[in-house]
């Protein structure tokens, strides 16, 4: 007895043999026999459906998991994936591809990024829960060479945590890049923003004109040849088609054409990392943090304000001048943790937490002079993105990705369609990302990651305090949050900005407080989920929102 498929998203189907060769015999049974047959049939049918496998595509019914990102047509790819049975991993990859055609300006194949992956050990790999932070980040020791790792940290995200076929999860961005898709608001913008960067480019603006010749607007159609054949090869044969092989001695030899440093060797050998995240414990769970730059700062931000302060218990005014003081002296003491001058683990323990905030005073700001002896100079990059997204399992992925400046460096290897980042010094520890769960049972409550630059840590933190304030119960509304107006101190210089929404009595206060205040638009960018008594135990109360001043999209699928 076997199952026939359908259809692809069907069920399958068991009809007994003796059953098909009567039908094939044009037997005609008497009714009573006939509905007898049917009965069986339908019994036998039952029967045959089975859990679903790994790899199988089949639509959810109900409550599918959450996605929000900065570029709309990757989150609605992202929400295609889990509401056909994908997993929070399998989403996060199609989403990773789709943005390196859609949104090229910030995330790219040569580009930087970090992923917090929490897997509830539920689902299809079933176990215990964990948390691991996947890293293609530049190499200090490499200057002037792109990592190229991005691809392979997708691969292994996806071997580690996925479930549908690497090759579904590629199909999309492949179609886009080769098919054409219209630009989004998103991408305009940066666009416009780098009107004479991209213009003054002959590869620029030819891969990112319209049909016309103009530089593309909201809207236009434009088509990425090259990138497509890239992501073809990388569907077809695995991410190893990028690093060994007759594509990647092309790549090479393209790369050595314009002066990039790379060797066949040296590409075969790039290797992204996968390492423990940054844990500090909050009530009964665990908030998870990437261990680089943005994230030590944004673990540092979120502990000095649950473990040596109380954020949760001060008023509208305390809480802005308790956001500075945390920002300027997180910020300022960088230079005693900054290329390994101290583990990042030591740098977020609670004794560290309380040194870093010690000496606070509610009612008066001490100025960065006073602690100038490890601050460094800001250098921020605004123009990172990312997505989070979480699947019906509880497991969740957040991502934050950079091309270390607005369409990196301006150059593209000839013939791949890759777009090259900027130097790696330039504000590519600004990558923000964060996951609380709970360490013992695999519930998810919160995803969040922030763009921006030295805003986004700010932001990211914000955030995460203000949506977990509330507490279980009253459930704090999770677009309030993303929308409240932030604040944020970079220690160097000793400046605290502010948004121009932010109430005049909380600015005046701020004044009063000896506060050096300067209004700022648009201070980072958010994305959030948030799931107030935990994703596995009330799913229909979680939230998603994406930031107003950016262009994103936030959707629950179900």
């Amino acid at each position: 007895m076997g199952c026939l498929r359908k259809g692809l998203f069907s069920p399958f189907i068991t009809i007994p043999s003796h059953l098909l060769r009567a039908f094939q015999r044009k037997v005609s049974p008497s009714p009573l026999r006939l509905a007898g047959l049917l009965a069986l049939g339908m019994a036998v049918l039952t029967a045959c459906e089975a859990p679903r496998q790994p790899g199988v595509i089949a639509p959810v019914e109900g409550f599918a998991g959450l996605v929000a990102g900065d570029e709309p047509r990757a989150v609605t790819i992202g929400r295609d994936v889990i509401g056909n049975g994908g997993t929070a991993a399998d989403a996060a990859v199609a989403m990773y591809f789709a943005m390196t055609v859609t949104l090229p300006s910030r995330v790219g194949i040569a580009g930087n990024g970090v992923c917090v992956a929490h897997n509830s050990g539920l689902g299809v790999q079933e176990g215990q829960p964990f948390v691991e932070v996947f890293e293609f980040l530049p190499d200090p020791a490499a200057p002037g060479r792109p990592q190229l790792t991005g691809s392979r940290a997708m691969a292994v995200m996806h071997a580690r945590h996925g479930a549908q076929r690497w090759e579904s999860l590629l199909i999309d961005a492949e179609r886009l890049a080769r098919l054409g898709h219209g630009v989004s608001r998103a991408f305009a913008s940066d666009l416009s923003a780098a009107d004479d960067f991209v213009s003054a480019s002959p590869t620029l603006r030819a891969a990112f004109s319209g049909r016309s010749g103009a530089l593309a607007r909201e809207g236009d159609e434009i088509v990425q040849l090259e990138l497509s054949g890239l992501i073809a090869g990388l569907r077809r044969q695995g991410a190893g088609y990028l690093y060994t092989g007759a594509f990647a001695s092309r790549f090479v030899e393209q790369a050595n054409s314009i002066g990039l440093p790379l060797s066949n060797q040296g590409l075969r050998d790039a290797l992204p990392k996968v390492v423990a995240p940054l844990a500090i414990s909050y009530r009964d769970n665990t908030a998870y943090f990437p261990p680089g730059g943005g994230g030590v700062l944004t673990a540092q931000l979120w502990g000095a304000l649950t473990k040596a302060e109380n954020y949760a218990g001060a008023a509208p005014a305390e809480r802005a001048h308790l956001l500075a003081v945390a920002g300027q002296r997180a910020f300022a003491a960088r230079g005693g943790w900054l290329g390994g001058g101290q583990a990042p683990e030591d740098v977020v323990a609670e004794p560290q937490l309380e040194r870093l905030m010690a000496g606070y005073s509610a009612r008066q700001h001490a100025p960065t002079a006073d602690r100038a002896a490890t601050a460094v100079p800001a250098v921020s990059n605004p123009y990172t993105a990312g997505f989070v997204v979480a699947d019906r399992w509880s497991s969740a992925v957040a991502c934050s990705f950079s091309m270390n400046g607005l369409f990196g460096d301006g150059r593209m290897v000839p013939g791949t369609g890759v777009l090259l980042p900027k130097a790696a010094g330039v504000g590519a520890d600004n990558l923000s990302a964060a996951i609380i769960a709970n360490a013992f049972n695999g519930t998810v409550y919160f995803a969040g990651t922030a763009s921006g630059g030295l805003a986004a840590p700010a932001a990211l933190a914000r955030v995460m305090l203000e949506s977990q304030d509330q507490g279980q119960d009253q459930g704090q509304d999770l677009a309030a949050a993303v929308a409240a107006p932030r604040v944020i101190n970079v220690g160097v210089p000793d400046t605290t900005f502010y948004e121009p929404s932010l109430d005049g009595a909380v600015v005046d206060a701020l004044r009063q407080r000896g506060h050096d205040l300067r209004p700022e638009t648009g201070v980072g960018r958010a994305n959030a989920i948030y799931c107030p008594t935990g994703l596995r135990n009330e799913a229909g109360r979680c939230q998603v929102a994406t930031d107003r001043r950016g262009f994103g999209l936030g959707v629950v699928v179900q």
